[in-house]
């Protein structure tokens, strides 16, 4: 199903429960259901990559602005797939010494990924991940059911106007940025989004 065609069946939905949304609330609603999906279905169109200069001494690189979730992570040069670790675990390992080394593992904190040992040569690196969902994003190959059900129950819980005065009470919470996307812009979904995987990834 196209995703103007998805929109219109949700729509329908909400008109039979005399339940309204702007466009900009479907539309967020549409994507954090498929970030939410991504740790169980498939999203192709979603998947990218992206390309580091590491540089020695330097243990520290920004990630990108749409990131969400990482697939794989590897120098380029050196041909050494990095294992992801959990930021708690990473630590225990970073803070034994700081010997500069070819980097074995990596974890994210702040926005950025962090290798371990420091890297003690040049290198490049390729970071695999799946991107932010946007608005022009298709549907792809998703059970249209599993997708349905997940953005209405955003909807209903965040979208709609009886839940406005619960939303503004979390308005600059850090800590709950789900209740913040369904009432922001839809250019914030990115950073509110990427915050919250991290911080979920670092929680497993």
């Amino acid at each position: 199903m196209i995703r103007s065609n998805f929109e219109t069946l949700i729509k329908s939905i909400l008109d039979q429960s005399n339940t309204s949304v702007t466009a900009t609330n479907l539309k967020n609603a549409i994507n954090l259901a498929m970030a939410d999906l991504s740790s169980t279905e498939e999203f192709p169109t979603l998947e990218t990559n992206q390309n580091y200069t590491i540089v020695a001494g330097t243990a520290s690189y920004n990630l990108p602005d749409d990131f969400l979730k990482q697939k794989s992570f590897g120098l380029t040069v050196a041909k050494k797939q990095l294992e992801w670790k959990k930021w708690e675990e990473f630590q225990r390992y970073a803070l034994q010494d700081t010997d500069q080394n070819t980097p074995q593992i990596f974890s994210f904190w702040q926005n950025k990924i962090w290798l371990y040992p420091i890297p003690d040569a040049g290198d490049t690196a390729l970071l695999n991940y799946l991107r932010i969902p946007a608005d022009t994003d298709e549907l792809g190959e998703l059970k249209i059911e599993v997708l349905k059900n997940a953005v209405l129950k955003d909807l209903f819980v965040y979208g709609t106007p009886q839940a406005q005065d619960a939303l503004n009470r979390f308005k600059t919470s850090r800590s709950r940025p789900r209740e913040r996307v369904a009432q922001e812009p839809t250019e914030m979904l990115g950073s509110l989004y990427r915050r919250q995987r991290i911080q979920d990834l670092n929680n497993q």
